[in-house]
This record gives structure tokens, C-alpha cells and sequence, in this order.
């Protein structure tokens, strides 16, 4: 529902000087983060704040943070449900 409402907000001010930026996060090493294994797909905090940071200033649409997360995502969206479900490390169980 959000990445919809950014879309329309996009378009709404196409051609403004505002811009909206989509901003799909992968796991980051933060304080909130501080009991889960870290695995390569963690990104660092100042890492994942310059990506941010350039993708606002270079005025992006939809950046995904680490950058390698979108290769994720995409396979994670084309599984069907009944497949997503068993596996519970894609679910958070």
C-alpha cells in the first residue's frame, strides 16, 4: 500500500520541483538489528545512509538499500505463496 501511495505521489508532482523516493531496505546492522546473526546480506549503517543519501540527491524513484537487494526481492515476489510459506527464514520464523 505504501510503495502505491509513493507512486501516485510521484506522479502527482511530476514535473515539481518535489520528489518522492521509494526507499526498500534490506536488513542493516543497527541497535535494533543487535541479536540476529549477521550474514553478508546485512548491510552497515553508514553504508546504508550513503546509499540513501545519494539515491535522494540524484532523485530516484525506488533504490533498494543495499543495492544487491533487489536481486533478492525479486526472486522472493515471482515465488508463489505456497512456496514463499515453507520457507520460514524468508517469513522471519
Amino acid at each position: 500500500a505504501l510503495n502505491a501511495y509513493l507512486q501516485g505521489l510521484r506522479s502527482r508532482f511530476y514535473g515539481s520541483d518535489v520528489t518522492v523516493t521509494t526507499l526498500k531496505l534490506g536488513p542493516v546492522d543497527t541497535p535494533m538489528t543487535v541479536n540476529h546473526d549477521k550474514t553478508r546480506v546485512f548491510a552497515t549503517a553508514p553504508r546504508a545512509g550513503r546509499d540513501i543519501v545519494r539515491a535522494v540527491d540524484r532523485g530516484k524513484a525506488e533504490v533498494y538499500v543495499p543495492w544487491f537487494w533487489w536481486w533478492i526481492m525479486a526472486i522472493v515476489r515471482n515465488l508463489p505463496e505456497p512456496i514463499y510459506q515453507q520457507f520460514g527464514f524468508l517469513s522471519g520464523r
